[in-house]
């Protein structure tokens, strides 16, 4: 599953994330200039994101797709809740 798909940004933010990544990329060296461009790629696609995609797109992505290991649940990290019975549980 790729976290976005059918996602597309603000066409007016266009300009100025091309701006951004002639100024503010760090072209001369190779791990600097991928951290600037995926951070640039995130300021851009992340403009344009309501609560209302982050709901119901972002979000359920991301359980899906930060699964720990069995060794990772085990030790550190358990479930208090879910979102959906946060819903049922104010709903009342």
């Amino acid at each position: 599953m790729i976290l976005g798909v059918g996602f597309q940004p603000c066409p007016g933010g266009l300009p100025l994330f091309l701006l951004r990544l002639a100024t503010e990329v760090n072209w001369n060296e190779e791990k600097a200039c991928f951290r600037s461009i995926s951070r640039e790629l995130g300021l851009y696609y992340g403009s344009g994101i309501n609560p209302e995609t982050l709901q119901h797109a972002v979000f359920p992505a991301l359980c899906q797709l930060l699964v720990p290991s069995k060794n990772e649940t085990e030790d550190c990290i358990a479930t208090l809740t879910t979102l959906g019975s946060l819903y049922k549980a104010f709903e009342r």
